[in-house]
């Protein structure tokens, strides 16, 4: 069981992330409401939150779970986006069923569908290069 540190370090991410999530749905209806202003400052108060909550976390965080925090960052992300380079084109076609023709259009499709793909791709590729970096930080350490 982790200890009792960790476990308040993992609440307050939690908290951040749940709250930012829960203030998004609770004030959705009145930012838009106030019109095109009303999105950006949701946005502004969702990230406030989370930013906040993640800066408690990272103060209780100790040096050694920074250092493979900021090393995954550093090696996982990039990676992952040589990966999203090869791998877009295929689900581009694959899932989207998107035209591959040699040229400036690359990728003819829905516009709309090849973004999307593109951006859960983006998500789903960093996030699994940056845990295979931390796994691979604390692995070579323990």
């Amino acid at each position: 069981m982790p200890d009792k540190q960790t476990l308040k370090i993992s609440a307050l991410y939690c908290i951040g992330a749940g709250g930012g999530l829960t203030l998004m749905a609770l004030l959705m209806g009145p930012a838009k409401a106030l019109g095109s202003a009303g999105l950006p400052v949701l946005t502004a108060v969702v990230a406030a939150w989370g930013l906040t909550f993640a800066g408690m976390a990272w103060n209780r965080t100790d040096e050694a779970a920074r250092e493979a925090h900021k090393f995954a960052a550093f090696w996982g992300a990039p990676f992952a986006m040589l990966a999203l380079l090869v791998g877009f084109p295929v689900v581009a076609v694959t899932v989207c069923h998107a035209k591959f023709t040699p040229g400036p259009t690359m990728l003819t499709g829905s516009p709309l569908g090849l973004v999307m793909a593109g951006v859960m791709l983006a998500g789903v590729v960093q996030g699994l290069g940056y845990l295979v970096a931390w796994a691979g930080w604390w692995l070579r350490r323990r």
